[in-house]
């Protein structure tokens, strides 16, 4: 979760609860709620991931939904009690890479190879 700079409309941002963990994942939540922005990089443990799978299977599968991001499954696993946790990757060199505006920033973040 990337937490410096700022977040439009088309970021994926995350909103926490008291504890740290993922309250909300997705486009849809306010910037006044927004504690950062997902960079599209998880890791999940093998149950986790088996539900992950159980999860994606019966929404794009089952109830055809086939154009929604992937963090709606997220969302999903979260709203039937699973605990996801974020961590701040704001201290590092990273930026997604899903418009030619972003492929601009991204090489100038990386042009002097530090």
């Amino acid at each position: 979760m990337r937490t410096q700079g700022t977040f439009s409309i088309e970021d994926i941002k995350v909103e926490l609860d008291a504890s740290l963990r993922i309250r909300c994942i997705g486009k849809d939540i306010p910037l006044d709620r927004t504690a950062g922005e997902s960079i599209g990089i998880e890791r999940f443990s093998a149950a986790s991931t088996q539900l992950l799978f159980q999860t994606l299977a019966k929404r794009i599968a089952a109830e055809k939904r086939v154009q929604e991001f992937y963090e709606a499954s997220f969302q999903e696993m979260i709203d039937g009690g699973r605990t996801f946790h974020a961590m701040d990757v704001g201290h590092l060199r990273c930026i997604e890479v899903d418009t030619e505006e972003d492929l601009i920033n991204a090489r100038k973040m990386f042009a002097h190879g530090d």
